[in-house]
């Protein structure tokens, strides 16, 4: 009887011919995609690294669903972790921030925070573990190759290797070549898929609804304002960098029944490299219709 394919596929891994490396940073990247919560920018770099690297698919996805089982289950501790590097590690955060697309990534939440340091580390302990078990355990292979006159004799039938091949699938030639084999780190053709995702998350971040970016952009306003803040329509064109707000209203913390300003419409052009790292700054301005400490038509919420 046939193996399943996932055992197939496990075995196809300790005797076929993935390196070691490649094998550590499959299961590494994996974790850290599947142990941070929702989508961001850090899962699309990841997917990226992962397209151009030689990176095993395989042990990526199997990887990745385990963490984001993980991720579900240990909710309590990513929160408590994150809340500590919040306190103490904050230069992390501001490093990874800097980094264009990785940086609109929400950090100030203590989930993904704790899982964005916590996925590498505990990916990289289980990717060495797994990468020292298949040395192991093709040292042991070539040894037994090696010493043995009989099994060499038996597996050059092409019957057995015709069997051997349906039942678990592709290994290489002799247990030797699993060492003294080149391995291939950039995967070309994944250079090409790179550039359509990220042409893809351009043309996603154009059409996407005005009221996911309205909403993205009034909470990360309310956070910094401390109080409300209401945008009646926003447009952001990723191919230009042109950005136009209408109706924006900014309620005061110390007086929530009114607004500190209200602005009618803003229109500027927009740091493509700015807005890579999830930060709107604007050059060119347009403002109209400003008026200061005007009375809410609904007391604004403190945040």
């Amino acid at each position: 009887m046939i193996l399943p394919k996932t055992i197939r596929k496990f075995l196809a891994v300790l005797r076929g011919g993935v390196s070691p490396v490649i094998i550590f940073l499959s299961i590494m990247l994996g974790f850290w995609f599947g142990l941070v919560p929702g989508w961001s920018g850090l899962h699309t770099v990841l997917i990226i690294v992962v397209l151009v690297l030689n990176i095993h698919t395989g042990l990526f996805l199997l990887s990745g669903a385990l963490a984001k089982s993980l991720c579900f289950a240990a909710a309590p501790v990513l929160y408590h972790v994150g809340a500590w590097i919040q306190s103490y590690l904050s230069f992390i955060l501001r490093l990874l921030e800097s980094v264009p697309l990785i940086g609109m990534t929400d950090f100030n939440r203590y989930s993904v925070a704790g899982a964005v340091v916590l996925g590498p580390i505990i990916g990289g302990l289980a990717g060495l573990l797994m990468a020292r078990s298949v040395i192991g355990f093709r040292r042991k292979l070539l040894k037994f190759e090696e010493s043995s006159d009989k099994f060499k004799k038996w597996y050059s039938n092409r019957w057995v290797r015709i069997l051997d091949r349906l039942l678990i699938g592709k290994r290489t030639k002799d247990a030797k070549s699993l060492f003294t084999g080149k391995t291939k780190y950039i995967r070309k053709a994944g250079i090409a898929l790179a550039v359509l995702v990220l042409a893809a998350s351009v043309i996603a971040t154009t059409v996407i609804k005005d009221s996911t970016i309205k909403d993205y952009a009034s909470n990360k306003m309310t956070r910094a304002n401390g109080a409300e803040v209401n945008l009646e329509n926003l447009n952001l064109s990723a191919l230009t960098g042109s950005v136009s707000a209408l109706g924006i209203q900014v309620t005061d913390p110390q007086n929530p029944q009114n607004n500190q300003v209200s602005i009618g419409k803003v229109a500027a052009d927009a740091s493509l490299y700015n807005l890579s790292l999830g930060k709107l700054v604007m050059e060119q301005v347009e403002v109209s219709n400003v008026k200061f400490d005007q009375k809410r038509s609904t007391p604004g919420s403190i945040a």
